[in-house]
């Protein structure tokens, strides 16, 4: 199911989209990690944007992993090449979660990301976790990697091309449990991925910090947003709380 969604993406480029497709890295198309369909607690981890993810010869040397296909540097390749969306999902699958990345496997991204998951397998029960992101493809520009590096023209092209794709994306995993650690700049993205969005804070935290979303497009599953762990992280008197805040409200 996910790989024809992404097919089905990869060939609904635009003339808009294309022209400006070098401008951005691959995107992330996910693979479901092993256990996930039977797991009774199935997390979905929604972070921002990643930020140099390409698969090539290069990083595979550098990393130490196997790649025998063609390099994947930009969008541009994913449109051009007819096995990407095969290929791109076996990186997925590669990557898997950034374990021999061992600096990044320590961040607080993947601590909490793994911490997640903890939470219900410290009970005895099963689950899995994945990650996905808001924006689909990190933007490859001098002055950064996020849409706001870009001009309004060339970010308003790349949202056209994938709008839809997440919400799409997360009904075909079915998880119980959907965690955006997007932060609430990226809310605008939110919103306007997921029409009706209504966001309601969490108690005892402002709307900011944690909100319980609300739209069509998500139907009935708990779905919250927090900050990004990176600044959870940075502020003692948030760290892992308001996950764990998010995980008891679904709960009731």
């Amino acid at each position: 199911m996910l790989f024809d969604l992404y097919e089905t993406c990869r060939r609904a480029q635009t003339s808009s989209v294309f022209g400006i497709a070098d401008h951005f890295y691959p995107p992330l198309l996910v693979q479901e990690p092993e256990g996930w369909s039977s797991a009774k607690n199935r997390i979905a981890f929604v972070g921002q944007e990643t930020l140099d993810w390409q698969f090539n010869a290069l990083n595979a040397a550098k990393w130490k992993y196997a790649w025998d296909r063609a390099d994947y540097l930009s969008l541009a390749d994913f449109f051009n090449f007819g096995e990407s969306v095969r290929d791109l999902m076996d990186g997925y699958r590669i990557f898997d979660f950034a374990s021999f990345m061992p600096i990044t496997h320590r961040s607080p991204f993947w601590r909490y990301f793994r911490d997640v998951k903890d939470v219900f397998c410290e009970r005895g029960e099963t689950a899995s976790a994945i990650f996905t992101n808001v924006i689909r493809c990190a933007a490859r520009h001098e002055s950064g990697y996020t849409l706001w590096s870009m001009d309004r023209d060339m970010r308003r092209a790349y949202l056209d091309w994938q709008k839809g794709l997440l919400g799409a994306e997360l009904r075909a995993l079915a998880p119980t449990l959907i965690i955006f650690v997007s932060g609430p700049y990226y809310d605008g993205y939110l919103a306007e991925e997921f029409e009706g969005l209504e966001m309601t804070a969490v108690e005892p935290f402002g709307g900011r910090v944690l909100s319980r979303l609300h739209a069509p497009g998500l139907g009935e599953v708990p779905a919250y947003r927090t900050y990004h762990p990176a600044y959870l992280n940075r502020v003692k008197r948030f760290r892992f709380a308001p996950i764990e805040a998010a995980i008891t409200d679904a709960e009731r």
